[in-house]
């Protein structure tokens, strides 16, 4: 199922709240989002802007420029289909995990 934004729209969305939040929604990565962003030269929230606007801090809002010629007017975001592992394959990279935590001790 795909969902349809304006960039308006979009960018409203990626400064609502963090990316990774937002990725969830929408089943995607944060990376994915990213990328939408760039190719609809929409600005996204720098590397701490959501710590400082939680701890009170004055942050400024990057404003959304004007489209430039070739860039799409709409934002279509196909959401990722989220799939469950076999039991088997998360049991064997459960333990995996394990024995490599147990290495750095």
């Amino acid at each position: 199922m795909s969902q349809r934004f304006t960039r308006e729209e979009f960018y409203e969305l990626v400064w609502s709240k963090p990316m990774t939040h937002l990725a969830k929604d929408f089943r995607l990565s944060d990376v994915a989002l990213h990328k939408i962003c760039r190719k609809h030269d929409i600005p996204n929230p720098p590397l701490g802007w959501w710590a400082k606007h939680a701890a009170g801090h004055k942050v400024k809002r990057i404003p959304l420029p004007k489209a430039k010629a070739g860039v799409a007017l709409t934002v279509v975001i196909a959401s990722g289909e989220v799939r469950q592992e076999p039991g088997n394959l998360a049991s064997a990279r459960e333990q995996a995990r394990i024995k490599a935590s147990e290495l750095d001790l």
